[in-house]
């Protein structure tokens, strides 16, 4: 695990992609810098404000091709919800992504998922 020194860096690496991504109209680079700020702000504890970034980041990623990036994701948003308590939501997310996870036939997100 990085200290968390590593991901204030990484936290500033983030919303830069993001700024990059929105002045150039590069949709990529907005929905990695997205990814990137939320699953720091989580590992950094600050759990509201990565759920917030992340959750929109998600749907937005359920419309792409990169069925991987939006699990490895949602095991981090699932994460930050038991962190919350939120246990209800994270059964919720969970039972959404299954089958995109079925779908990749990779048994460890399979397992991650179940």
């Amino acid at each position: 695990m990085f200290e968390k020194g590593a991901f204030r860096q990484l936290l500033v690496f983030g919303r830069s992609l993001k700024r990059l991504g929105r002045t150039r109209g590069n949709q990529r680079l907005l929905i990695l810098g997205e990814r990137i700020e939320g699953v720091s702000l989580i590992q950094l504890g600050r759990l509201s404000e990565g759920v917030a970034i992340l959750e929109p980041a998600l749907e937005r990623e359920l419309g792409t091709a990169d069925r991987e990036r939006l699990l490895e994701v949602a095991l981090v948003l699932a994460g930050a919800y038991l962190g919350m308590g939120e246990t209800q939501r994270c059964l919720t997310l969970g039972r959404r992504i299954l089958p995109l996870a079925e779908q990749l036939n990779d048994p460890v997100l399979t397992a991650a998922h179940t």
